[in-house]
């Protein structure tokens, strides 16, 4: 089962309890489930400035380039060199960037 199923059962399961005879007690449980289930969901924050330049056919050769002619050279020696970020210079070598 995955979170928005389980949510969802959450939801359920506080909607029956309210239905059932009126009971301070089991309203409150309701939405005590109520609360759980609304923090499953994904928040969504702000995200950071973009604080390197977009990714390009000649930077991904220079990536390459670099990684070949100096193996010693560490990703993130060859992203501050090429000022873009070292996850993209671990995604270029690894091919995940086409």
């Amino acid at each position: 089962m995955r979170i928005p199923e389980i949510r969802d059962n959450m939801y359920e399961i506080a909607k029956r309890l309210r239905s059932s005879e009126p009971n301070l007690a089991l309203n409150e449980e309701a939405d005590l489930i109520d609360y759980l289930a609304d923090e499953t969901r994904r928040r969504v924050g702000k995200r950071g400035a973009i604080t390197s330049r977009p990714m390009t056919p000649g930077i991904k050769r220079e990536i390459h380039r670099l990684a070949i002619a100096w193996p010693d050279m560490t990703q993130l020696e060859i992203a501050r060199r090429l000022d873009i970020s070292d996850g993209r210079v671990s995604e270029t070598l690894a091919g995940f960037r086409e």
